[in-house]
């Protein structure tokens, strides 16, 4: 039986005792309304991504989402279509939960190793 003090000993011993996650705060609001099928997401640009150092417009994200928000290096940033995301950035997205999916996948994609010839590559 597990009684109060007991608690975080037990925890301990299995390893459940780590730190939460710190949730990011937007200095923003969303309230969903009945009958909008849009929500507010956020999403890290991973690192090794495809669509780091591109311009918002160049990423191709569907005519019905938005990028609202940016968070890079504890501070936020109103985004343009001009703003080049960075690797490690967390955006704050308006998104229709019907190409939500989409969405995630442009923004998830990971950078494509290129190609180094090798020497049966080369011209001899």
């Amino acid at each position: 039986m597990f009684q109060g003090w007991s608690i975080p000993l037990a925890a301990r011993a299995l390893r459940l005792d780590a730190p939460m996650d710190r949730k990011l705060r937007y200095p923003i609001e969303f309230a969903p309304v009945d009958g909008v099928d849009t929500e507010l997401v956020d999403m890290m640009v991973p690192y090794n991504s495809a669509i780091a150092g591109s311009a918002i417009v160049e990423l191709g994200l569907p005519r019905d989402s938005l990028i609202v928000l940016i968070s890079r290096n504890d501070n936020f940033l109103v985004p343009s279509g001009g703003t080049i995301l960075q690797e490690g950035d967390t955006i704050l997205v308006l998104v229709n939960k019907t190409t939500l999916p989409q969405v995630r996948a442009i923004l998830s994609r990971v950078r494509s190793h290129e190609h180094s010839p090798s020497q049966n590559d080369r011209p001899t």
